[in-house]
């Protein structure tokens, strides 16, 4: 096996951002929650169920995990402050230059808003950063990236609403309010805009237990951080905490139609559900940032590949 410099100076980036990202979350009153589950129920899952890797666990239907967003929102309230790292995996149907099967994501929940949870994710991606130049210069000029292009980095926050009028007035001119963004609609906000987290999408393109926008019940509170190269590399939002509006979300849901059609019971969801009769739960919210398109971009790349460590083909 012939390791090159680029994998070695790779792995020396992703040591310090993770390093950085740690750095902020526990400075800032972070726990983790450590020993995440690989596999579990379908409360692992994010919002395209059709992803799911699915295996028979001693005659149980499983799932390998994508999000330990539901296992650790519980927890919210004991500590205030939590996060884990996880592997997730996502049976995509095409590899390319952004998706990976398998990935790592930085999950955190706090008792809180979404405006605070948006200070919380720029602040972790300007501490990865911050740390990644503070020790690997030699690392980032192999790359070929701009030590002092990278130190401006500043992520901006747009609505989603203001996003299409952006992609309307810059060649997307049939693009309709309502749409899900695509990667080629991502690349051309960030290379107007650079960084940016847009916020408060259509309820109708997000997971089920989003809190709705008080203001404008089209929305729901949560935002994605696009980014150069990547695009979305992170999702977050507030969670709706309101016991029968999660019932009516969950039941309304696309998502919840797909799972039954594969034989999913609605029962898989009753824990978490009941917590909601059980506890006074408090607003809090929570994002999922994935690493390997965070390091994409900080290394200016243009294959997700290229900045993963190990890629399984």
């Amino acid at each position: 096996m012939n390791i090159s410099d680029k994998q070695v100076a790779l792995i020396k980036v992703w040591d310090s951002a993770i390093k950085g990202a740690r750095k902020y979350l526990e400075l800032n009153g972070f726990t983790a929650i450590h020993g995440q589950p690989l596999m579990g129920s379908v409360v692992v899952a994010c919002e395209n169920v059709k992803t799911l890797f699915d295996l028979d666990f001693y005659g149980e239907q499983a799932f390998l995990t994508q999000s330990n967003q539901l296992l650790i929102e519980p927890y919210t309230a004991k500590f205030g402050r939590i996060y884990c790292e996880i592997t997730s995996f996502r049976q995509e149907p095409n590899a390319d230059n952004r998706r990976l099967a398998m990935f790592n994501l930085l999950e955190i929940e706090h008792l809180g808003g979404l405006d605070e949870l948006l200070d919380h994710v720029s602040a972790i991606v300007y501490s990865m950063i911050n740390e990644v130049i503070n020790n690997c210069q030699d690392e980032l000029k192999l790359f070929g990236r701009d030590i002092e292009d990278l130190k401006k980095t500043h992520i901006g926050r747009i609505s989603y609403s203001e996003a299409i009028t952006i992609l309307q007035k810059n060649g997307f001119s049939d693009l309709e309010w309502g749409t899900d963004l695509e990667a080629k609609h991502e690349h051309a906000l960030t290379a107007i805009l650079g960084p940016v987290l847009c916020h408060r999408y259509p309820k109708e393109i997000k997971f089920w237990n989003m809190r709705q926008d008080p203001q404008d019940d089209r929305v729901v509170l949560s935002a994605d951080l696009l980014l150069p190269k990547s695009g979305e590399s992170a999702g977050s939002a507030e969670r709706e905490t309101n016991y029968d509006s999660l019932i009516e979300k969950l039941e309304s849901s696309t998502m919840l139609q797909t799972l039954l059609d594969q034989g999913v019971k609605k029962s898989a969801f009753d824990w978490y559900l009941n917590h909601h009769i059980e506890n006074d739960v408090q607003q809090h919210s929570g994002a999922g940032l994935g690493l390997n398109r965070i390091i994409q971009a900080l290394l200016n790349l243009d294959d997700i590949r290229d900045a993963t460590p190990f890629v399984v083909n």
